[in-house]
């Protein structure tokens, strides 16, 4: 037979593996001196190139002789006092006797495993040769020694999740040390394997951790407080094995040289308080008092009384104190008791403030503002409250976020991850890339994670406060009643990056023109007779109303037809103010299911409105043709402000409707110039994504607008989105706008002028199609008024495609092609 060219052949290995022996190998598990169940394992480097060839056991190692040695030498000693003492003999008597013949004999590697040595692991052992932790050239030995433990089961708190935190799970750590070699003799310290052991068990099911990565630095640490000497290395292994059900275990490893273990900071071994990340202590996670320019997001709920009212009332209460400002506020949700079933429902929603406050200061504000100035009574856990404030996140002024573990306070809030009525309205507030500061998942994917479960209890109702109608009550303050909401949802379907939709029913907005010049339904007499106005609004809400639970009723004074002239203010007060004064007092009107719009762009017809009755002020203009109607807006804190979409002015918008529609859509700070990062729920947007050219920067110039809008003191909570269809735009873009009215909802973006996130998510969508001229232009029909069954066809669709509110003219038939699509859609 041939031998194989030595320039082709890699080296050959001879393999024992799991020799048993019994030997006294040091105490064992009970700390007697007794004998062990031991298992040599051998990986010997060779060369059997001439027994391969001559088929003759005499050019190679007897692997039976090989046996019996180790067998032998395992049986010359009463006590070898330590695993490690018997396999550093035998390594070395086999690398004696066999160095004539051995390639490599550094490389040879031997193994001893106990089954006896610790009641927590049947696997304790000693690896002598071969591979190391670290190679020669990072600080490794040539022929290293590496001390393992593997399988030792721990019970443990750990995980971020509340039911992770209310039982301690079963956990799995593989350690290995590689431990320092003397050069002269190959004998190493001792290494105390008890108190190693011992001690990794009792920190570990004494202390609390959120995160794995936590847990084995923490371990790697303790390990290397046991130690007489500085070990080469330390890797530890953790897996939680009950955490994915369809796995054996997950978890993570870190490898640590002796010189990083010196830079971490010691660790307690029975503490109070673990670390909970991968920070050195507690207390390093927590900002010191005074550290300006903190942020904190805190949920609110309220199920008592006049909700909102109280929201309000800690809303302000917060404002007022020194150190805090509330900078962002969200929608308002309504979610069903969790726990303590037969109460009323909650609503709910989160804030942001940037304080000075340390944690624990804030949450005694939030405990003072609760029992003290807003006298909250709890009579048990989990029951009805007037005001809850939970401190959810925290982050210092480098961003940094705090990680607080004590009797009285968790920060990260320890329940948040399995609420949507806390990572709803969070969400709201944060970009979608933002993480939990344990898990490092986006907010946003672990909120999809609790929509992926399917419990219809997870889809919250999003609700937009309008005033009672209640008499008496001060319309400011909406003193003497709860407010009305008008409610919308939006659903989340399964999957990676899923986009919400709205699956609420939809709402009518019926359109009375008090005008002698709306382009569709104006009296060209330029009398309007409020009695008529009246008859065909109580015609028109009771055909609504025999379908749906609310009518939105919107008057208007001015026209806004594109070029169409201007009535002054008195002129446009003196046409709505009768209507709106009119319908109110109507007794054929069931008040409690009508809502009074008015369509306005100016501030003293908004003020006036607010104060005889009205509920949304419908403002075309975005606020761009009077900066002052914000203003009017922001004194009612319980109406709703729709906040459209348009460019130039009445007379010039027809010449502002070029938006690029085949070139790439960068969207850009006006003033700087910096380049904006926006995002479609979670993904994030492709300037070259032409299709989306239009839908973005519609958007984006919204965005700024509602940013805007905040800054001046309107609410989330009151804000109504119309993408401005008619307004500014040709047939193509009133198409394409339609078609992507879902991607709009969705829509988010980063202000790059003072890093000021902006969100649609949840803002309820109001599409106005009726009667438009790209109707007329698709349909061929050039009178306004015969455009009404093919309005229908476009309401449907823009429900489909996404609309929460249609504003129409004949309410009463579309609001039966609404019923269809509602119907269809959702």
């Amino acid at each position: 037979m041939a031998t194989a060219s030595s320039a082709l052949r890699t080296y050959d290995h001879i393999h024992v593996a799991g020799l048993a022996v019994q030997a006294v190998a040091g105490p064992d598990l009970w700390q007697q001196p007794a004998p062990q169940h031991c298992a040599f394992t051998l990986d010997v480097p060779t060369d059997f190139a001439a027994a391969a060839a001559t088929d003759d056991l005499a050019h190679s190692l007897n692997y039976a002789t090989l046996c019996r040695q180790l067998a032998q030498l395992a049986r010359t000693r009463p006590n070898w006092g330590s695993l490690h003492t018997l396999a550093a003999a035998a390594h070395a008597d086999l690398a004696c006797r066999y160095a004539a013949v051995l390639p490599r004999p550094a490389e040879m590697q031997l193994e001893l495993r106990s089954a006896d040595a610790h009641l927590r692991s049947r696997d304790v052992a000693w690896r002598l040769g071969g591979r190391g932790l670290l190679s020669p050239g990072l600080g490794g030995s040539a022929t290293p020694h590496v001390f393992h433990v593997g399988s030792l089961e721990l019970y443990a708190c750990i995980g971020v999740f509340q039911f992770e935190r209310e039982a301690k799970q079963r956990v799995s750590l593989d350690i290995d040390v590689q431990w320092p070699v003397s050069t002269d003799s190959n004998v190493s310290p001792p290494l105390p394997v008890r108190r190693v052991l011992d001690d990794v068990v009792r920190y570990v099911e004494a202390s609390d951790f959120y995160t794995v990565e936590a847990l084995v630095e923490s371990v790697a640490k303790v390990v290397q407080q046991c130690l007489p000497v500085l070990p080469v290395a330390v890797e530890v292994r953790v897996a939680k094995l009950s955490a994915i059900t369809d796995t054996q275990g997950v978890g993570v490893s870190c490898l640590r040289t002796g010189e990083q273990l010196e830079q971490l900071p010691p660790v307690a071994l029975t503490p109070e308080h673990s670390l909970t990340t991968s920070k050195s202590t507690q207390e390093s996670t927590v900002p010191s008092a005074g550290d300006a320019g903190a942020t904190a997001y805190l949920a609110f709920g309220s199920n008592v009384g006049d909700r909102l009212s109280y929201i309000r009332k800690a809303l302000d209460l917060l404002n007022d104190t020194a150190n805090i400002t509330v900078t962002a506020v969200s929608s308002l949700f309504e979610s069903e008791p969790m726990y303590f079933k037969d109460q009323r429902p909650f609503l709910n929603g989160c804030i942001r403030v940037t304080t000075t406050l340390t944690p624990p200061e804030l949450l005694t504000l939030c405990k003072r503002i609760e029992y003290t100035d807003l006298q909250r009574t709890k009579d048990f856990d989990n029951g009805p409250r007037c005001i809850d404030l939970d401190i959810i996140l925290y982050t210092d002024a480098q961003g940094t976020p705090a990680v607080c573990n004590t009797p009285d306070l968790t920060v990260p809030h320890p329940r948040m991850l399995e609420r949507t009525f806390v990572l709803e309205p969070l969400c709201e507030l944060l970009p979608p890339t933002a993480p939990h500061p344990l898990t490092a998942e986006p907010l946003a994917a672990h909120l999809q994670q609790l929509y992926d479960r399917g419990d219809p209890a997870d889809t919250l109702w999003r609700l937009l406060p309008v005033p009672a109608v209640a008499p008496g009550k001060d319309t400011k303050t909406n003193t003497n009643a709860e407010p009305r909401f008008l409610r919308f949802r939006t659903s989340h379907g399964p999957g990676e990056q899923p986009l919400g939709r709205a699956s609420g029913p939809a709402h009518i907005m019926a359109v009375m023109n008090a005008t002698p010049d709306s382009f569709s339904d104006g009296d060209p007499s330029g009398h309007t007779d409020t009695a008529q106005l009246l008859a065909r609004v109580e015609r028109e809400c009771a055909g609504v109303l025999h379908l749906y639970d609310t009518v939105i009723v919107d008057v208007g004074g001015c026209s806004t037809r594109p070029g169409s002239p201007q009535p002054t203010a008195e002129e446009e007060l003196a046409r709505v103010l009768p209507v709106l004064r009119a319908i109110r007092a109507s007794t054929a009107l069931d008040q409690e299911r009508v809502v009074l719009s008015v369509d306005t762009y100016r501030a003293s017809v908004a003020r006036a409105a607010l104060e005889n009755g009205c509920d949304i002020i419908n403002d075309v203009s975005g606020g761009q043709f009077d900066e002052g109607i914000w203003a009017a807006v922001a004194e009612h804190p319980y109406a709703a402000y729709v906040l459209s979409h348009t460019r130039g002015t009445i007379a010039s918008m027809n010449q502002c409707a070029d938006y690029a529609l085949d070139e790439e859509y960068r969207p850009t700070d006006p003033v700087s110039g910096t380049e904006y990062t926006d995002h479609v729920g979670a993904e994030r947007c492709d300037p070259a994504d032409k299709a989306r050219t239009l839908v973005r920067t519609v958007a984006c110039e919204m965005a700024q607008r509602y940013s805007a809008l905040l800054h001046s003191d309107v609410r989330r909570w009151q804000v109504v989105l119309d993408p401005g269809l008619g307004f500014a735009k040709d047939l193509r873009s009133n198409v394409q706008m339609l078609r992507d009215l879902g991607v709009f909802r969705n829509y988010s973006c980063t202000l790059a002028s003072d890093d000021d996130f902006v969100s649609f998510r949840n803002l309820p969508v109001l599409a106005g199609p009726s009667r438009k001229k790209f109707i007329g232009t698709i349909t061929g029909e050039e009178d306004p008024a015969r455009r009404d069954f093919a309005t229908g066809a476009v309401v449907t669709a823009a429900i489909g495609y996404g609309a929460d509110i249609v504003r129409v003219h004949n309410a009463v038939e579309c609001a039966k092609a609404a019923a269809i699509a509602d119907a269809m859609y959702k």
